[in-house]
């Protein structure tokens, strides 16, 4: 059973599917793959009841509505795979419908609170007379700034390379698309010392393109999104409240906003990586205003 999850990976890797995507539909797949195993079931003759046992048993695994409709998404994409290649017969839509996620408001942050979040890694920056961490929380400042300036996701932030920046642009290169983005005077200052930083505590760091690079056994590899998650945990920690790239992304939109609202907006979508505006539109009409 699980040799078609080795098919379905090479799959991807021929449609060109980011290593993430491939990471993460690969984890799903293999999920999915085990529950059949381990319950002795048979795919292509049990498929309808073997879907309606599964998704019981995600939905009890998985309480977080928008996580189990990623991972029944992801098992759609998978079984499409395999009935393309006649191993099952059909996919029974019905038993593959997502759940109905309740859409909540999104906080954008205030300014206030904005740069709380922005002084955090900055004030450790100053304080640290340790090289290598005061270079971390420098790093992790930039990247705080990065994602607030430019709005970034944080696979897009991970990504980024040295190479991508000329003069006063960085462009944001992703599988299906490149988007060029203005840099500010101080923001490219502040990643002009990064670069010098990094190449005290990296004397090899110029043959290494990513810009974010780890330490530890992760020296001269690129940071992973799981870093840009701890970095924000420990951002919440110091400030009080929950922040995550996320909502420095949404504070960004926010901030972009004014009474041309469509023009902005038919800008927006383009400059912060959305495939569609009508994505943007609904974000924004969920916004709420803090104090």
């Amino acid at each position: 059973m699980l040799k078609y999850l080795d098919y379905y990976r090479a799959h991807l890797e021929s449609l060109k599917k980011s290593p993430h995507t491939i990471k993460q539909y690969c984890i799903d797949t293999e999920q999915f793959l085990n529950y059949i195993q381990k319950n002795n079931l048979k795919l292509k003759e049990e498929l309808d009841s073997v879907l309606i046992g599964y998704k019981q048993f995600l939905e009890t695994e998985y309480t977080q509505i928008s996580s189990f409709n990623r991972k029944v998404s992801s098992l759609k994409n998978f079984l499409s795979f395999l009935q393309d290649r006649s191993i099952i017969n059909t996919v029974p839509d019905d038993a593959l419908k997502q759940n109905k996620l309740e859409k909540r408001n999104i906080h954008p942050l205030s300014q206030t609170r904005l740069d709380q979040v922005l002084s955090v890694y900055l004030n450790k920056y100053r304080r640290i007379s340790d090289r290598e961490f005061g270079w971390i929380a420098l790093r992790n400042f930039c990247v705080t700034r990065v994602i607030a300036e430019l709005g970034l996701k944080p696979i897009e932030v991970v990504e980024m390379k040295w190479t991508h920046i000329h003069n006063n642009e960085i462009k944001v290169i992703r599988t299906k698309s490149v988007r060029t983005l203005s840099l500010s005077k101080s923001l490219i200052d502040w990643l002009e010392l990064y670069k010098n930083e990094t190449k005290m505590i990296f004397p090899l760091c110029d043959q290494v393109d990513y810009m974010w690079l780890g330490i530890g056994n992760k020296k001269y590899q690129p940071i992973t999104e799981k870093t840009i998650e701890r970095i924000f945990q420990t951002i919440s920690k110091e400030v009080g409240f929950k922040v995550t790239a996320t909502a420095l992304r949404y504070s960004k939109i926010q901030n972009e906003l004014d009474e041309k609202v469509d023009e902005q907006l038919n800008l927006l979508y383009i400059q912060l990586g959305y495939a569609r505006k009508g994505v943007l539109v609904e974000r924004v009409d969920r916004f709420t205003h803090e104090s």
